[in-house]
This record gives structure tokens, sequence and C-alpha cells, in this order.
């Protein structure tokens, strides 16, 4: 299997170097078929610059084995330009652990529940908390966000079709909510889109 293939042309998108936490969710997508509307099930994320800016990062069907997909994820991840990932929101997995250290040293993961990680884990990883703790904010408004798009749009010709929209109505609601600061001048700002278009001018 071609690890790089997974997902949609939406992930030729480029990301930043450096993210300081990343939490992954997911959600349910309906898909039309020949035969009724099916369910499959969609992996999205979200990171954290160290301004503590959000950046949606992408969506990733989950289908196949658990160690098949993070492996694809975190090669994903890394094609795109990520080079450092210092906190990691997401399923208590072996799987998801091993692949993210492959690509992402030093990498710490804190397992999270459906609805936030352990305030224990949060508290022992202080001052970085901040930026865990908006990974959680961004991540708990994004979802119930994302289901009623999703609900208002109904089936979906394919997960490509979903990882679309998903991005689309992600960076909308993303930008409306945590705008990037006008009072900063461009040398000391992390732009969301900048700094991605900045990557792939350095990289071409």
């Amino acid at each position: 299997m071609n690890i790089s293939a997974i997902g949609s042309a939406e992930h030729a998108l480029p990301l930043c170097r450096s993210y300081e936490c990343v939490s992954f969710d997911a959600i349910a997508i309906p898909l039309d078929a020949a035969a009724g509307v099916r369910s499959v099930e969609m992996l999205w994320a979200v990171g954290i610059l160290s301004d503590r800016l959000p950046h949606f990062l992408g969506c990733w069907p989950r289908a196949g084995a658990a160690d098949v997909l993070w492996r694809s994820v975190a090669f994903d991840l890394h094609h795109r330009g990520v080079e450092r990932i210092r906190f990691l929101l997401g399923p208590d997995s072996a799987e998801m652990t091993a692949a993210m250290a492959c690509h992402f040293r030093s990498v710490t993961v804190l397992s999270a529940s459906a609805t936030a990680v352990d305030q224990a884990l949060v508290d022992s990883v202080s001052p970085e908390r901040r930026c865990i703790e908006r990974a959680q904010e961004v991540a708990e408004q994004l979802t119930p966000y994302l289901k009623r798009a999703v609900a208002r749009h109904g089936g979906f010709a394919s997960p490509a079709a979903a990882a679309a929209l998903l991005r689309e109505r992600a960076e909308r609601y993303v930008d409306a909510n945590w705008p990037e600061p006008p009072e900063l001048p461009p040398p000391l700002r992390s732009p969301r889109a900048t700094a991605c278009s900045a990557l792939t001018a350095a990289r071409s």
C-alpha cells in the first residue's frame, strides 16, 4: 500500500514546520451508495502554533487496520512539512504512539477521552498547558459545528468530497473564532496561510 495516497488531493496542501499540540477527533460521514447510504468515520486534526493560533490539518478516512491508518497519518503530516509536534492528543493506542514516534522525535502523547484529557496530565506539563488547553477548546467547539455541517449536507459522493467540505467549514470557523492578531507586524506573527505559503516557496 502506498501510504502517501491516503485521503484526497487536499492533503497536498502544505503545513507549518512546528506545532505545540495536535489534537485528533473523529466524525461519522454518510456516503451515498448504489444500495443506499452507508457511513464511514473520518479522523480529523487541528494543530496549535506557538502563539496558540489553531490550524486545521486535515481529514483521513478510518479504514483498515489501526497501525496502517496511523502510519499513513504520520507520513502525511511529515510529507506536508511538519517536522515537530510537541504534544499529541488522541486515542490511547500503541499504534498511534508508535507511528508518530517514527517521524516526530520527543513527541509526548496524552491520552484523550471523548471530551477532554485527564487534567492531571495537563498539569504535569505546565506551563505548556495553555497550548494543550487551546487544542481542547478548539476541538470541543469544532466537533458539534462539523457534525451540524455534515447533517445539513447529507450523503457525500466520496470520502474526498467529505474531506473537502470539512476542511472548508473548519477553516472558516477557525478564522472567525481565533483570528490572527492584526496589531502585530508580520515578522512577529505565525500566520496560518502565510507560514504554509512560505514553506512551499522554500521547498520548491
